[in-house]
């Protein structure tokens, strides 16, 4: 006998099940990625951290996403009697690409269908070391030698979960930090002027964070007088790498205290 979870009813009908996250009478904004269309919606938009669902069928009584790998995402919502909208929370690490969104009725039947596209786009705008000008807004303290200050823009349509910021070439910066960064949870690298981490970026957002180590610190074992490439990588629900030309020139004397850390060229 066919098990009826490998079934798309069965999918369906198990995702309902899981429970999870109604609400009703959200405002709605401008959407950006959808397509399709059901005659179980009226709309779908992305406003800020959520998924807007608009419906237009009184028979639908759970809302399920699907992502573009074929499996349940964003969780479900069961829609509570009257409520004509229900929201789903996209501040999570779900699958970048064509999500589809599925009516279910009570029998967990499906009775319409509608996709959207969820699609984070981190950009690096700016990096500024701390000998190209220190941020008077920053509090003291919160940007020192060997810091860096990143300035990171959504260019998605969706909002982007930061997991972590990682090196390469630089000169303080280890196997070990890239490991543990990307192995601790919510490990992101970067800092806002409270000094809490910046962990969501949402569409067309843009925020600025102190790196947490002194990226750029220099050694005994490094001579100023070269500029290196060095690498920024950054991961989100995907991964984005920017190379960034880096100069490392002596001032006033061959001390590694001396040596004066710029950013050649912005991305």
């Amino acid at each position: 006998m066919t098990d009826p979870s490998t079934t798309r009813r069965g999918m369906l009908a198990t995702t309902a099940a899981a429970g999870a996250v109604a609400l009703a009478g959200c405002s709605g904004g401008g959407d950006d990625g959808s397509g399709g269309s059901s005659a179980a919606f009226e709309s779908v938009e992305i406003v800020g951290e959520e998924l807007v669902v608009q419906l237009a069928a009184d028979a639908v009584e759970t809302v399920n996403v699907i992502g573009p790998s074929g499996e349940p995402s964003l969780g479900s919502a069961s829609v509570t009697t009257g409520a004509t909208q229900i929201s789903l929370n996209l501040v999570q690490d779900y699958e970048p690409g064509e999500h589809e969104i599925v009516a279910v009725d009570g029998d967990g039947n499906e009775i319409g269908s509608t996709n959207q596209r969820l699609e984070p786009e981190v950009e690096l705008e700016q990096i500024v070391t701390h000998d190209m000008g220190a941020d008077s807004e920053w509090p003291p303290g919160a940007f020192i030698q060997g810091q860096a200050l990143l300035t990171l823009t959504n260019t998605g349509n969706a909002p982007a979960q930061l997991r972590y910021i990682t090196w390469d070439n630089v000169p303080n910066y280890s196997d070990i930090n890239r490991e543990t960064a990307k192995s601790q949870d919510r490990a992101v690298g970067i800092h806002d002027k409270d000094l809490d981490q910046i962990q969501t970026l949402l569409a067309s957002e843009t925020k600025t964070g102190a790196t947490g180590l002194s990226i750029f610190r220099t050694s005994a074992d490094f001579t100023c007088g070269q500029t290196q490439e060095a690498e920024i990588t950054i991961g989100y629900q995907q991964e984005e790498t920017i190379e960034v030309p880096v100069s490392y020139n002596s001032v006033g004397s061959s001390s590694t205290s001396d040596c004066e850390i710029t950013v050649e060229q912005q991305p």
